[in-house]
């Protein structure tokens, strides 16, 4: 079963729940317990007439970020103890600052990705009372934010990936900033997995403007010297940008609907043979292709998504990182529902 969103711009699943942050239309609200047959939305708008356009959940707690209708950067914490019906906790909003794209909760600290402000931290101990405790310092853009670890990782839109160390929230230590290609690009959203960064933005690749839609993947295994591993070029280069990942599957998001990338490493013995399927919804309304790298060894792909890697030869003995990616063939197959 599918419902009509209009501008869902940040999505996150709680029990029998979707939570959507939908822009100026608010928080929406949906039953998924019955994947057939969803309910009808809830709809809650922001308490000072704004727009939310992120979110993070916690417990019994829903955090939205956005600006306030009178252009504040704003954070809201809902109750959803009963989801029918949240109920409003506590806002802050900070003058002189724009939209909040941007959460991420660990603990009792809120990292806010705060559009031209940078990186804020917000104490949320107390929903009534929330605080800043720390800021940049310095304007640069801001679009999403991840934590693992005592890490946090930063979508900075063309100044590149910032990565923190937040051991001590109330100062954290910039590790480093490393930019995929050069100064045409920019970053919006990102998943970390693993020691892997997962970097979704758009390379403006020539003087007249014209961009391309990337999936840069980064080890940072290495806070201080990230290396880019691999680029994929996906469809969609405008802001509202996403990216997620379940198991060996990327999931991109853009104007074009979903590209998903299966990324793979494969340990070659010599006169081995590999043979794998690809695991996708409906893979018969999908096209796939390898990258460079797979080509070069030798595998092959069908329509169906099954990756075939018939014996290599012996310089090519070790571990191999490839990517599958399909895109829908029929672009009505590009809505996940």
């Amino acid at each position: 079963d599918s419902v009509y969103i209009d501008n869902g711009y940040d999505l996150a699943v709680s029990g029998d729940y979707a939570y959507i942050a939908v822009g100026w239309s608010g928080l929406r609200v949906i039953n998924i317990s019955d994947p057939s047959n969803l309910g009808e939305p809830v709809q809650i708008q922001p308490t000072s007439e704004g727009a939310f356009y992120g979110i993070s959940i916690s417990g019994t707690k829903a955090y939205l970020v956005g600006y306030a209708n009178n252009g504040e950067g704003m954070l809201e914490v809902f109750n959803i103890a009963s989801p029918d019906s949240p109920s409003s906790l506590g806002t802050y909003t900070k003058s002189g600052d724009s939209t909040y794209y941007g959460v991420e909760l660990k603990g009792d600290y809120a990292y806010v990705a705060a559009s031209n402000k940078g990186l804020r931290v917000l104490d949320i101990s107390n929903t009534l009372i929330i605080n800043e405790v720390w800021n940049t310092g310095e304007s640069f853009d801001a679009y999403d934010i991840e934590t693992e670890g005592n890490l946090a990782y930063l979508a900075a839109s063309h100044y590149g990936l910032k990565i923190y160390d937040i051991t001590d929230p109330a100062n954290p230590v910039l590790k480093s900033t490393y930019k995929p290609v050069n100064d045409n690009y920019n970053l919006y959203a990102l998943k970390v997995v693993n020691n892997r960064v997962y970097a979704r933005g758009t390379y403006y690749n020539d003087e007249n403007g014209n961009s391309t839609g990337r999936l840069d993947t980064i080890d940072v295994s290495d806070p201080v010297n990230p290396v880019l591993i691999s680029t994929e070029t996906v469809d969609g280069t405008e802001n509202w940008q996403g990216v997620d990942v379940t198991g060996n599957l990327v999931y991109t998001t853009g104007s074009s609907g979903i590209t998903v990338i299966s990324a793979q490493t494969l340990k070659a013995t010599e006169g081995s043979v590999f043979s794998f399927e690809v695991p996708l919804l409906d893979a018969a309304s999908y096209s796939w292709a390898l990258d460079s790298t797979g080509t070069d060894l030798g595998m092959v792909v069908d329509n169906a998504g099954k990756v075939t890697y018939a014996s290599p030869a012996n310089s090519q003995v070790g571990l191999h990182t490839f990517t599958v990616t399909a895109t829908a063939a029929d672009t009505s197959q590009q809505t996940f529902t």
